[in-house]
């Protein structure tokens, strides 16, 4: 099965991309065709946003069932790793936890500050992929506030 891109397909009218049929078969739920566009253009993004190199393959660390990076998200999104993404928020959690994760990694004050940015561009993209929804996962008040607790320096001025 290859990476099925929809960024270039034409979609279904919104009232049949609400579901895919998948849960009515008796297999687990997963985005419907606007959500996994939407979560595909955000993770081209990140992949593509040279900062976010480091993201694409992340050392194991001892914790193993926590790790995570873009790949394995992607793997997700593709329907390749179980479990897959049922809702945007599963997606917005998984590169929250990653970046909690990396942030854990690093003891760089560069690196802290590179999380940052990274962070507030992830943000930037959801928002505009899902028209200013809010996710809770990647909320500026709880996902930078940990970040910045390990940095005592303000992070930059947008």
């Amino acid at each position: 099965h290859d990476w099925r891109c929809l960024l270039c397909q034409d979609l279904p009218p919104p009232s049949e991309g609400l579901s895919n049929g998948a849960h009515e078969q008796g297999q687990p739920p997963t985005l419907c065709p606007t959500d996994q566009r939407k979560c595909e253009w955000v993770l081209l993004q990140l992949l593509c946003h040279e900062p976010c190199r480091p993201l694409h393959r992340l050392p194991s660390s001892t914790e193993g069932s926590d790790t995570i990076d873009l790949t394995l998200i992607r793997a997700k999104l593709q329907g390749k790793l179980s479990p897959t993404y049922s809702c945007p928020e599963d997606f917005s959690a998984d590169i929250a936890r990653l970046l909690r994760h990396f942030n854990r990694l690093t003891e760089d004050k560069a690196q802290v500050q590179s999380i940052l940015g990274v962070q507030r561009f992830f943000e930037e993209r959801l928002s505009a992929a899902f028209s200013g929804r809010s996710f809770s996962s990647s909320s500026s008040s709880s996902s930078s506030s940990s970040l910045q607790s390990s940095e005592a320096a303000p992070p930059p001025a947008p």
